[in-house]
């Protein structure tokens, strides 16, 4: 499949996923907690723009629960050009060659970065990439296993920005694949691109202009890091069920750095 063409379907789906979501009784906000019962976001009423706190701001990467012995084994998450082997690939052959084809930084010198040197999260837990897997969309971005698979077969891992390597991170206005998505040049455009659009979404969960409202910006953005994320770096992993509970626990039976293990279903929920 040509990039255009995987970016078009892309787009397509994002628009299925936020119809799926209309209607949903709770929605977490970009702190990944939940307030409210409105059908719209609603921040909590501690997070609010004058006290935004960048380092604080957690940070979601969607892995399948059988990749993570691989996470484990090799003590950091990998990106895929440095040597990423994902048991089960939530990745699709199309989605890999965009993102090695795709370059994060033009220098006109050649060996630019390429998406695929870094290491992919979320700015929500709600994006939309992960909330069209949850629903069942098709997604060209997606493998076939990882459609066919239940939303409680995966796990969130959880870090904060301030637990990062400043230095490494890139932060996208989009899928970081798509031609139109465009990147942070430096890691204090990165905190300023992260800063705004947290604020935004903020503003959207307290607002009722609907403009505002269906701001997908922040649920579309990527946060990228370049070549590595060191495990201890992960501070949560958040899982759907008790038996996702219960592998994960037994996946780290030993391991020095062990994150708390949270079952919480609005993460995993299918609308």
């Amino acid at each position: 499949m040509r990039s255009a063409d995987l970016i078009a379907q892309s787009k397509r789906v994002a628009a299925e996923a936020k119809a799926a979501r209309t209607g949903a009784t709770v929605r977490s906000t970009t702190t990944g907690r939940v307030s409210g019962t409105r059908s719209r976001s609603v921040a909590p009423a501690a997070v609010v723009r004058s006290t935004l706190n960048l380092t604080e701001q957690r940070v979601f990467h969607i892995t399948h629960v059988d990749n993570l012995p691989g996470i484990i084994a090799a003590g950091a998450l990998l990106a895929d050009t440095a040597g990423a082997k994902p048991v089960v690939d939530i990745s699709s052959a199309d989605t890999r060659e965009v993102r090695r084809e795709t370059t994060v930084v033009h220098s006109g010198e050649g060996n630019d970065p390429v998406v695929a040197d870094y290491v992919p999260f979320y700015a929500t837990p709600d994006s939309l990439a992960w909330l069209g897997l949850r629903v069942g969309a098709v997604d060209p971005r997606l493998s076939a296993v990882a459609r066919t698979s239940s939303p409680t077969d995966f796990v969130v891992l959880v870090s904060t920005v301030g637990t990062l390597d400043r230095d490494s991170i890139v932060v996208t206005d989009a899928d970081a694949g798509d031609s139109g998505a465009t990147f942070s040049e430096s890691p204090d455009d990165a905190e300023r691109r992260l800063r705004r659009m947290i604020e935004q979404s903020i503003d959207a969960a307290n607002s009722e202009d609907p403009v505002l409202i269906h701001d997908l910006t922040v649920r579309s953005a990527e946060v990228l890091v370049h070549g590595s994320v060191p495990f201890e770096s992960i501070t949560l992993i958040g899982v759907g069920n008790s038996r996702a509970r219960d592998a994960v626990r037994a996946a780290l039976d030993g391991v020095a750095h062990a994150p708390k293990v949270s079952v919480y279903p609005p993460w995993f929920a299918k609308n």
